[in-house]
């Protein structure tokens, strides 16, 4: 999508300073070109704002794959990116607030035709801040409460606007809430997040869950059940993800359809996700991963899964792999979504997603989980942030899985040892001859009027 904001307050002076030809303006020229170009064949998801240093006009720009490869800038004399926002609302604010001298702000929206995209009103949802959609799909009768849970850390905190209105408002069937859970290391939260139920398109829509324990990255799932206050409840369905995507406008409506049909059809529970893996620990196991979204009944999710915070890094840092293997344990299916899968070898969601299901880079980049270090088996309560601080990669990542099944392995192995030597039978102690002989000294000792009568 291009959207191109300009300050009509500068418009004179552009035109003045536009009159004349000189060779610094052939240069600025030339380099506007090449900087159009590397902006063409470079693919990034966010949005972005240039303004010229001399207070020229300025642009935003999308970059999006979902929208194909047109790209354009306009008016950039020595451009500089200024500000990197998920939104066009945010975008457009942070552009008045640091140009009150603009007359005014004009957002222009080319008309793309997009291959794949759904007819309901994508011009609308990409035309932000303005009207807000108004077709939302209300929920059926037999629809479950359907509830949204992310978790973040503080270094994200303030960035992650455009995920959050991309399942708070951009959902073809809206979640019922969204969680967004934070440790209790947050203090403060974003002016923007503060106001968010006031001024966005769901007011009331969005909870902030503040956790007294952190449970690391599983706090996804984990604090949606307990300070979300949703364990055991056999209605309401949770959906869980990653904080680092714009989730596809057709998550949810896929999630929803494809648990109500499998509770309808009487099988065992199932999670359902887009990512599926394998991964070799002991044998070969399978995990779902929360990258692509994931999907479970309240009252599916077993008590195993609680815990984890309290286990060595190698466990809590790899929630994919603890929360999947407890789900297998409890007896629950582990299910990729029929027509919303990752691609692995374009390295894209499918279409049955939605349109714009893109990873944040600039939010993937922050403390990513897949690029900590090997660690050590019994390290514990490391910080992430130290960690990230070191390189590591999906290897390194896949290893912690086998790690902790080590550790999982070993736990269950002595439960079962206590277990064992709680049930075995307590026998008891032996006579010894010392007591033996002095019983026989005592009853020898006695006087005929201390013995028993016989009858």
């Amino acid at each position: 999508m291009l959207a191109t904001v300009l300050k009509t307050g500068d418009c004179d002076k552009s035109k003045q300073e536009s009159k004349g030809w000189s060779g610094i303006a052939i240069a600025k020229g030339i380099a506007c070109l090449c900087l159009c170009l590397c902006l063409c064949l470079w693919y990034d998801p966010q949005l972005y704002a240039y303004a010229g240093s001399d207070g020229g006009s300025a642009s935003l720009i999308r970059t999006d794959r979902a929208f194909g490869s047109r790209k354009h800038i306009d008016a950039l004399p020595a451009a500089q990116p200024v500000h990197q926002h998920g939104t066009s609302r945010a975008l457009a604010q942070s552009i008045t607030d640091d140009s009150p001298s603009a007359s005014s702000i004009l957002i222009e929206l080319d008309d793309l035709n997009v291959r794949g995209a759904r007819k309901h009103n994508h011009k609308k949802r990409r035309a932000r801040p303005f009207p807000c959609p108004s077709e939302f799909q209300p929920p059926k009768k037999d629809d479950p409460r359907v509830v949204f849970s992310i978790s973040t850390i503080p270094s994200r905190l303030p960035h992650l606007q455009s995920v959050l209105e991309s399942v708070v408002e951009d959902q073809t069937r809206p979640p019922d809430a969204v969680y967004l859970s934070v440790g209790p290391e947050v203090k403060s939260l974003p002016s923007w997040l503060i106001e968010y139920n006031k001024t966005g398109c769901r007011p009331g829509v969005l909870h902030v869950l503040r956790m007294k324990v952190d449970y690391g990255p599983a706090s996804k799932l984990l604090a949606a059940i307990h300070e979300g206050e949703e364990r055991g409840k056999k209605n309401t369905l949770i959906i869980y993800g990653d904080d680092d995507i714009t989730y596809g406008t057709d998550v949810v409506e896929q999630h929803l359809a494809n648990q109500k049909k499998r509770r309808l059809s009487k099988e065992p529970p199932a999670a359902f996700g887009s990512r599926k893996i394998s991964v070799d620990t002991v044998g070969r196991e399978s995990l779902l991963e929360a990258t692509g979204s994931i999907s479970i009944f309240a009252n599916d999710v077993p008590d195993d899964v609680f815990g984890i915070e309290s286990k060595p890094d190698v466990c809590r840092l790899s929630d994919d792999y603890w929360i999947s293997h407890f789900l297998t344990k409890n007896k629950v299916d582990l299910q990729v979504l029929p027509n919303c899968q990752y691609d692995f070898d374009k390295g894209q969601w499918w279409d049955g997603c939605g349109y714009s299901f893109t990873q944040v880079d600039f939010l993937s980049n922050i403390e990513p989980l897949s690029a900590l270090p090997a660690l050590d088996i019994s390290a514990k309560n490391e910080h992430r942030e130290k960690l990230a601080k070191s390189t590591g990669d999906w290897k390194t990542q896949l290893d912690r899985y086998s790690q902790c099944r080590t550790v999982l392995d070993k736990e269950a192995l002595e439960e079962k040892k206590t277990k064992e030597t709680k049930k075995m039978p307590t026998t008891p102690l032996a006579a010894s001859p010392k007591r033996h002989r002095a019983k026989e000294a005592s009853e020898g000792s006695r006087t005929p009027s201390d013995q028993p009568p016989v009858y």
